[in-house]
């Protein structure tokens, strides 16, 4: 695409270094003019950005650039290759190149770039739109990356980066990488070396987000900005329809995620999570090892989890004791274990989703505990009993174990207390026949022949479950001397109901969504 730009414009300076570029741009090879990144302006390495500009934009009627683009190696580009507005067919290939003034493309309509090893003052894209950009394999970037608002249809990519931010007003955040809103749609890469904010807020991504092997320092304090401070990554309102990874990927970087600072996954979706207890963020100093950085996880939504280290209980409820206490002072936000329970669910990992729904049971109980101080001991009672008896509703076959010995105990007691039983029916009661059987109702052979015998197992079942028709506590019943016989009978029967009812609320699960 022509520009206003001719190469008259350029003919009567072509330095060295351009003549070569121009050759090479013909017929779309590399211009090789060092094979490192140079360190100092040297007279034949030196390119104007104007000149690259100039052929990226597709040079003018008597210059014809290939439709490959660029591809350059060893420069030193000499001012800023702004591209703001533009719209270019050509791609842009940059190779251990020193951008003095970096590289600007706001609000533009691009090709390809992709810069290696190369050495930038900073990089700004706001609103553009291309098909892939990649800043990885060792280059550096001395400020911040401003990429708010991009969109790409293939994948953007800053693997082995090294990121800095910039050094401005203590009052404002400092930002090693802008991404807020952004549209990536294939992978994104961020395995890379981040010495400031990430901010990546409301980004969305096709595939997966990709954090294995990078390393993300907070900036310098910034006390006074809102709730920021410290904030070395921060993922909210991201929507990832691959796989979130902060554990090692095999086919990328062999190591975690390293984090020195906090972790915003506020609100945020992605398709699965790749995490481990190496990835939890934490800071690089050993005496700061005692502090632990935060993790926002509120209103985090995952559908499964990836590998067996995020699967595993101890790594999911280290993830959930990290998160930050609220302005009250309570640490306890429901949401993000019932989101770890269902997706531990969803990958057939229950025992592990048991254990994470009891430590969601244990933290709401010491809630109720701190909003409730007056009512402690009996939170602390009932607390117990809830674990022991139920496993906070995860462990039915502790209720049943429970029930069995209930129905066991009390029936030994009906047992050794069955002179104490009498016949319910009025008519055996006053029958005169049955006169000799009054001080010994339960061994009297002339009733044993024409009325249900006592039995203690049975008659401990039929009061444990009054709903199971064994009809066995309608025919026998305490005496009215034995006032404490008759109040056992009455506390079997109301722990036999309050199980029933447990057990009903375990089978449709009532208490767990509860």
């Amino acid at each position: 695409m022509a520009t206003s730009a001719m190469l008259a414009d350029f003919e009567t300076n072509l330095l060295p270094a351009e003549r070569c570029i121009l050759q090479h741009s013909r017929c779309g090879t590399q211009c090789k003019l060092s094979s490192k990144l140079p360190s100092e302006p040297a007279p034949d390495i030196k390119v104007r950005a104007e000149f690259i500009r100039f052929l990226i934009m597709g040079g003018d009627a008597s210059t014809h650039v290939h439709e490959f683009g660029l591809d350059i190696k060893g420069a030193w580009i000499v001012g800023d290759i702004n591209l703001s507005g533009c719209v270019a067919e050509r791609r842009l290939f940059l190779d251990c190149c020193h951008l003095e003034d970096g590289l600007t493309f706001i609000d533009a309509c691009l090709k390809t770039i992709f810069i290696e090893g190369c050495y930038l003052a900073r990089i700004r894209g706001q609103r553009s739109t291309l098909e892939s950009f990649a800043v990885r394999f060792g280059s550096t970037v001395a400020e911040a990356v401003r990429l708010s608002n991009i969109t790409t249809t293939g994948f953007l990519s800053f693997r082995d980066a090294i990121l800095h931010a910039p050094h401005v007003d203590p009052s404002v955040l400092r930002v090693s990488l802008a991404l807020e809103t952004a549209s990536i749609g294939g992978d994104l890469f961020l395995n890379c070396c981040a010495h400031g904010h990430l901010a990546l807020e409301g980004c969305h991504v096709a595939k997966d987000l990709i954090l294995s092997g990078g390393k993300f320092y907070p900036p310098p304090s910034n006390d006074h900005l809102y709730d920021k401070v410290g904030f070395a990554v921060d993922l909210s309102r991201i929507v990832v329809g691959g796989t979130l990874w902060l554990a090692p990927n095999v086919k990328v970087c062999k190591d975690p995620a390293r984090i020195f600072g906090d972790l915003d996954l506020r609100n945020a979706k992605v398709g699965g999570l790749a995490d481990c207890r190496e990835s939890l963020p934490r800071y690089e100093l050993p005496e700061q090892q005692e502090v632990r950085p935060r993790v926002w996880l509120d209103g985090f939504k995952f559908e499964h989890l990836v590998g067996e280290k995020a699967t595993d209980f101890a790594v999911r409820s280290a993830w959930l004791e990290q998160q930050p206490a609220s302005a009250d002072g309570v640490d306890f936000r429901p949401q993000p274990f019932e989101e770890s329970v269902a997706a531990l669910r969803r990958s057939s990992h229950f025992e592990a989703a048991r254990c994470i729904g009891e430590l969601q049971q244990k933290r709401a109980y010491h809630f109720y505990m701190a909003q409730r101080p007056a009512l402690r001991p009996l939170i602390v009672l009932l607390m117990w009993a809830h674990w022991w008896i139920l496993g906070f509703g995860y462990r039915l076959h502790r209720l049943v174990c429970a029930m069995a010995f209930m129905w066991l105990a009390f029936a030994l007691i009906y047992a050794s207390q069955r002179h104490h039983f009498v016949p319910v029916s009025p008519a055996v009661l006053l029958n005169e026949k049955f006169e000799g059987c009054r001080e010994k109702w339960i061994t009297c052979t002339a009733l044993s022949s024409e009325y249900e015998r006592f039995n203690a197992l049975i008659y401990s079942g039929d009061v444990m479950l009054p709903f199971v028709p064994l009809a066995h506590g309608k025919n026998w019943m305490p005496s009215w001397q034995s006032w404490w016989l008759r109040g056992l009978v009455f506390l079997q029967g109301i722990l036999g109901w309050a199980c029933g009812l447990y057990v009903v609320a375990l089978v449709t699960g009532a208490i767990r969504r509860a």
